[in-house]
């Protein structure tokens, strides 16, 4: 998901990025050791896994109204529920305003290094939506006597990301840098989702090399050997944005959201490695 607008300078994306284009061949990962899961089989969110940021990004990382990307929803917990075996958040107009939810494992889990999956249904309907199934470099923050960096210094990857302006169309999208915007560098790749069902969403993340890919197809490949933003460990986040300056988000239309809302159904959420 991205941070701030999408100014971006590629000043090493040509020597750093290589697109695998797809074949016959069957995608086979170096990691099957399954270490963390949540298959959504509680009768609640499970607070040992994931807990909620709420509001409006004032309280959080970039600590700015609109969570540092001028988006127009408040992130409340009712908006995220256990039904029949997943994971839904529901992204609302309600009461004059927007709302949504937004887990993360921040504290809780963090991850250097595996196969990062989930098995998702995406919202539909409307030009604003914006959901996101990513990963946040746990360094993240102001303190930088407790060795917190800086986004993008930190690293960003969006495993999942979907705008309403494309719903057919899905990113993955790496951003990573010393500083912003001056030393900042975002590569994306898009790919068609092959129908409005669930689809397997995954981040193959070696040492040398990280890989996107929607069931189990690969279209995303990045070197990893001179990168130095990809070494250290990750929280993962699912959320429902609305609206903001990413570029295939769009303007909402509040008439969507009335009732329960459009929703993200997340199966499950796996690492292997």
């Amino acid at each position: 998901m991205k941070k701030y607008s999408l100014m971006f300078v590629c000043l090493i994306a040509s020597l750093l990025f290589t697109c695998q284009t797809m074949d016959d061949d069957v995608f086979v990962s170096q990691f099957n050791n399954l270490v963390w899961s949540d298959e959504f089989d509680g009768p609640s969110i499970d607070a040992t896994k994931w807990t909620h940021q709420t509001g409006n990004g004032a309280n959080y990382y970039p600590f700015q109204v609109g969570w540092g990307n001028q988006e127009l929803q408040t992130y409340e917990e009712d908006n995220a529920k256990i039904e029949n075996g997943e994971l839904v958040i529901a992204a609302k107009f309600e009461n004059n305003r927007y709302t949504s939810s937004k887990l993360v494992t921040k504290d809780l889990y963090e991850v250097k290094y595996g196969r990062i999956e989930a098995r998702i249904k995406l919202p539909y309907g409307d030009a604003g939506l914006w959901p996101t199934f990513w990963l946040m470099g746990a360094n993240v923050g102001r303190n930088s006597a407790a060795g917190e960096v800086h986004w993008p210094k930190c690293g960003e990857v969006d495993i999942m990301e979907v705008g309403g302006t494309q719903p057919d169309m899905v990113h993955f999208t790496t951003h990573f840098g010393n500083r912003y915007p001056n030393e900042y560098t975002y590569i994306s790749r898009d790919y068609p989702i092959p129908d409005r069902g669930y689809h397997v969403y995954t981040i193959e993340w070696r040492e040398d090399v990280m890989m996107g890919l929607i069931n189990n197809e690969l279209y995303y490949s990045l070197p990893l050997s001179r990168n130095p933003f990809f070494h250290h460990e990750f929280f993962m986040i699912l959320n429902i944005a609305v609206g903001g300056t990413y570029m295939y988000s769009g303007t909402p239309a509040s008439g969507n959201y009335t009732g329960e809302g459009l929703k993200m159904h997340v199966d499950w959420v796996r690492v292997y490695q």
